[in-house]
């Protein structure tokens, strides 16, 4: 695919650095006192906007719960980890600036898993610096590779519509803008004429229209379209899916080797949530 067709998960792409601290570690207590779950000032204001806790401090960082909830929250076996303050370095080499939430287990693949498998998301979000993503996305796609082979799904997905006109208008739009003397006339004018055709132009054509030609989309995606990761989670059994996050896990800790992430934080930690009402922890 070129970098003008649609799907781009094939490919490692850059990362934003994030403006912002992933993890502002504000506590939830419960109404008897126990530490339930972290999270971010966000949801702590959305607690007290609701009166559905009280604040223990001045900075709003640390709030109480004014109803009993369901659960008990983050205190279960394998769950210590979410309990924990985490500060906002890179966990491979513990640098602190261009960084990026990095999932562990790829986003392609956990968006399509079940609910209660994703609300155990942050377990597997970790602050990677963009040196670090970059040098272990590398590893990462081939593993992508092999899974695309093993259940017969390009990494790109699998339904595409192409377009040959677009194509054609491509080529013609490149060959006009090298501006080329070598071309003769006759076919500068039979490609402009192609250009004028497709955007209803009666007079010259400027570089602006040419690059409109190069934006046109070479591929679009039929009703049909099957995501990689929809078709590789869909084929996996329960049993298969917890197997392939702490492949994932496991992977992420062979190759990124991180000095800086928790000892709580554990490949056999859960991967499904057993309280699905604590979709609300970080």
């Amino acid at each position: 695919m070129s970098s003008s067709e649609e799907s781009t998960s094939a490919h490692n792409v850059p990362m934003p650095s994030r403006q912002s601290p992933l993890y502002e570690n504000c506590s939830v207590y419960s109404p008897r006192g126990a530490l339930m779950f972290r999270c971010s000032r966000k949801k702590v204001e959305w607690y007290l906007h609701r009166k559905l806790a009280i604040s223990l401090n001045e900075a709003r960082t640390v709030i109480q719960l004014t109803f009993e909830p369901k659960g008990n929250g983050r205190v279960g076996e394998g769950e210590e980890y979410y309990l924990e303050d985490r500060e906002n370095i890179c966990v491979g080499c513990g640098g602190q600036v261009r960084l990026t939430a990095h999932h562990i287990v790829p986003f392609q693949y956990r968006k399509f898993m079940p609910l209660e498998i994703k609300s155990h998301a942050s377990h597997d979000i970790v602050l990677l610096c963009n040196r670090c993503h970059d040098a272990y996305e590398n590893k990462a796609l081939g593993v992508k590779k092999q899974y695309a082979k093993k259940y017969d799904i390009p990494l790109e997905g699998r339904g595409y519509i192409p377009h040959p006109q677009h194509r054609r208008l491509h080529a013609a739009a490149k060959a006009l803008l090298l501006k080329d003397h070598e071309i003769p006339a006759w076919r500068l004018e039979e490609l402009e004429s192609q250009i004028r055709e497709f955007f209803g132009i009666d007079g010259s054509v400027d570089d602006e229209v040419l690059k409109q030609a190069l934006e046109l989309p070479l591929l679009s995606r039929s009703d049909d379209f099957e995501e990689h990761g929809q078709v590789v989670v869909r084929r996996m059994s329960e049993s298969e899916l917890e197997e392939f996050i702490r492949m994932w896990r496991r992977h992420f800790l062979e190759h990124v080797k991180p000095q800086f992430l928790s000892e709580m934080w554990r490949v056999e930690d859960p991967v499904r949530n057993r309280d699905a009402a604590y979709l609300w922890s970080r």
